[in-house]
């Protein structure tokens, strides 16, 4: 009995745990921009505004769809999937130390400057600590998980302290204090790889990840087609604006981690077994009602850091672009279970000629934003390419299994909610009328909403 009761504890310990890793590791480059705002001056913190989106969409590049051949070896027997799992975390280490001999010859050869060296540096880091926490998840590790990707967080906000405090703070110390600290924190990785393996271990590997790791380039590039646009029409006002737009958007992929982190198991469980329980299903419904509140958290950072800090105001063109940033994260939100099914059922060919197709439309609505000089219209071909996709995916999975985990009139509800919760937002900051105490009545709404779900569902203290 003490046992059982014992590993009852241990385990709902080790789902705090990865809440805890979750909320804290996404929510790092909230912090990061929210500190640097008040420490950075206006014209670095514009080039850090821009800079990180590329440094976190070419990290995933490098990961070379590491995260997703993981969880495909589950399939395998025991002594199979640690074997495999050890080969990869391995090989994709190998490419990146390489990657970063390559860039820094470059900088020596006068090929590149300080500054993208440091960039590329950045990113580099940043993968290299995401895999190898990507490695202690996948063998349910949680709480070596945790410590291996909160610590070099810790280090780096107490390092920009040290800083603030006894120095000063600019960008590139901001770039080098989280190289150091994110390479120091994953110096264990080599207690953890695998470096036994021939040619035919990397051309099976690369056969699986190809068209993965394909498809974060193709999502680093469709973002370079962005900022060249916007750069080559002189409107640095709009690029600020599209930057904290495009930036915060990282509110939703902070729930689509979250959310991924408590359902992938249960949905690879889910098909294997072709059936969903009833636990499974809440989860489920639990996460999509937490889509509302993350919009209500995005629309105000975005307000602050356009109003309070950056001077650019609150317009109907903003509310707008927020808008549509909103409906691109709920397509995307929906996308990610289907994509997590085609790649379970291995349909790698089709995901790779849907992401060719939607970034061939990024450039093309991408040169119709700037000869059109409709600065909304970057905002509008984000939702554009996130239905495109959202289509495709949904064309490819079984719909009768897939609305017993979302039901499918969820996606036209959330919008329409979206739509009556911008109109009163912009009602409001407009007006000026009442700002605070409406935005706390309408999270105390929300988060009631929340806690009279899990009463009815009487999973606050049981199953969930």
């Amino acid at each position: 009995m003490k046992s059982m009761l014992f590993k009852f504890l241990n385990s709902k310990f080790d789902y705090f745990i990865l809440l805890v890793n979750e909320l804290f590791t996404k929510s790092f480059s909230f912090i990061l921009f929210w500190f640097l705002g008040i420490n950075l001056l206006n014209n670095e913190l514009s080039e850090f505004l821009i800079e990180m989106p590329f440094i976190f969409l070419f990290s995933l590049v490098l990961s070379f769809g590491l995260s997703t051949f993981f969880l495909d070896q589950k399939k395998s027997s025991a002594d199979t999937f640690r074997k495999q799992i050890s080969f990869a975390l391995g090989l994709v280490l190998i490419i990146n130390l390489i990657i970063i001999s390559a860039l820094c010859i470059c900088f020596f050869l006068n090929f590149i400057s300080f500054n993208s060296l440091i960039v590329f540096l950045v990113a580099v880091s940043l993968n290299i600590n995401t895999i190898l926490s990507e490695y202690f998840f996948v063998l349910k590790k949680y709480r070596t998980m945790a410590l291996t990707s909160i610590v070099p967080k810790l280090l780096f906000f107490a390092g920009l302290f040290f800083l603030e405090n006894y120095y000063s703070i600019n960008k590139n110390f901001v770039y080098l204090t989280i190289i150091l600290t994110h390479i120091v924190s994953s110096i264990h990785i080599f207690f953890n790889i695998n470096i036994k393996f021939n040619i035919n271990y990397i051309i099976n590997y690369f056969q699986f990840s190809w068209i993965l790791t394909l498809q974060h380039f193709l999502a680093y590039l469709a973002y370079v087609s962005f900022r060249y646009f916007i750069n080559i029409s002189d409107d640095s006002g709009y690029l600020i604006e599209f930057s904290i737009l495009q930036t915060y958007m990282g509110v939703f992929a902070l729930l689509i981690a979250v959310a991924n982190r408590f359902l992938i198991h249960d949905l690879y469980e889910s098909l294997i077994a072709n059936s969903v329980n009833k636990v499974v299903s809440f989860k489920f419904s639990f996460f999509n009602k937490l889509f509302l509140l993350m919009s209500f958290l995005y629309l105000n950072i975005v307000i602050y850091y356009s109003s309070a800090k950056l001077d650019i105001g609150v317009t109907l063109t903003l509310f707008i672009g927020i808008f549509f940033i909103m409906i691109a994260s709920l397509f995307n939100f929906i996308s990610q279970y289907y994509k997590s099914i085609i790649i379970f059922d291995k349909k790698f060919a089709f995901i790779l000629y849907v992401n060719l197709f939607s970034s061939f439309i990024t450039l093309i609505l991408s040169y119709l934003s700037l000869i059109s000089k409709i600065n909304v219209l970057y905002a509008f071909s984000i939702v554009i390419v996130n239905l495109i996709l959202f289509l495709f995916y949904r064309s490819k999975v079984d719909l009768s299994f897939f609305n017993k985990l979302i039901p499918s009139n969820f996606i036209y509800k959330m919008i329409l909610l979206l739509l009556a919760f911008l109109l009163l937002e912009y009602y409001v900051y407009t007006f000026n009328f009442f700002i605070i105490p409406i935005n706390i009545l309408i999270l105390f709404f929300f988060i009631l909403d929340l806690i009279n779900f899990l009463l009815k569902k009487k999973l606050l203290s049981s199953k969930f």
